[in-house]
């Protein structure tokens, strides 16, 4: 198992995060797309995490709140 320093994620609980988060922006840059419609955004809005992550770690906080602000603006 990869070693983690105090409050910080498993390596591949981090790689995981980071894919799930470049998912998410780049379904928000395709519905904030003119072309995208209405379609679009309630797909972006509808978008839902795998529920199997584990925790999100601490340096991918900022990261996410903003998607997820983002997200609701959708």
């Amino acid at each position: 198992m990869p070693e983690t320093g105090a409050g910080q994620a498993p390596a591949g609980n981090r790689d995981r995060w980071l894919a799930v988060l470049d998912e998410l922006e780049a379904e928000l840059t395709a519905a904030a797309a003119p072309e995208a419609g209405e379609a679009g955004r309630r797909a972006a809005a509808a978008w839902t995490a795998p529920r199997d992550l584990g925790p999100l770690p601490e340096e991918l906080v900022g990261r996410a709140t903003l998607l997820a602000a983002a997200q609701q603006e959708a």
